[in-house]
């Protein structure tokens, strides 16, 4: 890594730091630059402002969270273990960084329209990854989307919540409450009973997993760049890297 990547990864590190005590109002370049042991104008010709600051480190911890459901759903086994894994993906997700869980889910800008579509971005792509695994379990493609939409509200929301509560369960056991639920609903047997090829028992898809959160990200029409986004960085992934 050259001088100006080591430079923008120290920006990022201190700005995880500060966004996650601070939050984004509270938060000042100032602190930023200081906690990152370089001076303000350096960090001004990396990030005009802090709201570009703000957006690239969001999109590193929506990069993390998307690459632990695609992990797990690219695991050698049943479909039900996919499953199960991009599950844990999220508890994992809220359970080794508590601040970037925050920023993602409790956004303090969500008026922004470039906050709003890069979380609903990333939010549709682990819904359509776990949608996949569904419909090679035998759900049809329909109804596939709406559950898998379902599934990966219940996964957030439910890891928030265990982390609120303080963990009054162990992590796989929380995991495996939701996956239980979701699974006997979505395709009807067993996550246990499940094979790779999909030939498990099935029956309509109930679908009681779509507890479809009003408003979330993962319910609405397909996300589109808004026309109001402030322009970041080039690319939609530049300003993470």
């Amino acid at each position: 890594m050259d001088d100006r990547g080591c430079r923008r990864e120290a920006f990022l590190a201190a700005a995880r730091g500060v966004f996650a005590t601070a939050g984004y109002h509270g938060a000042r370049m100032d602190d930023i630059s200081s906690r990152a042991g370089i001076s303000k104008p350096v960090l001004y010709t990396e990030f005009p402002d802090k709201l570009d600051l703000y957006v690239a480190v969001l999109q590193q911890y929506l990069d993390r969270m998307v690459a632990g459901v695609r992990r797990g759903v690219a695991v050698d086994a049943g479909y039900g273990e996919r499953v199960r894994r991009a599950v844990m993906a999220y508890f994992d997700f809220v359970d080794e960084d508590e601040g970037g869980h925050v920023l993602v889910f409790e956004t303090p800008v969500p008026s922004e329209p470039v906050i709003a579509w890069r979380v609903s971005c990333a939010m549709r792509e682990c819904t359509t990854l776990v949608s996949d695994q569904l419909r090679g379990a035998g759900v049809d493609p329909a109804r596939a989307g709406m559950c898998a939409s379902g599934l990966v509200g219940a996964s957030h929301l439910a890891a928030r919540d265990w982390l609120d509560a303080g963990r009054p369960i162990s992590k796989s056991d929380a995991a495996e409450t939701v996956v239980a639920l979701c699974w006997s609903f979505s395709v009807g047997a067993d996550i246990n009973s499940d094979s790779t090829t999909g030939a498990s028992r099935r029956r309509r898809p109930l679908c009681a997993i779509s507890i479809y959160l009003e408003g979330h990200p993962c319910s609405r029409s397909p996300a589109r760049r808004p026309s109001g986004a402030r322009s970041v960085s080039p690319g939609s992934r530049s300003a993470a890297s």
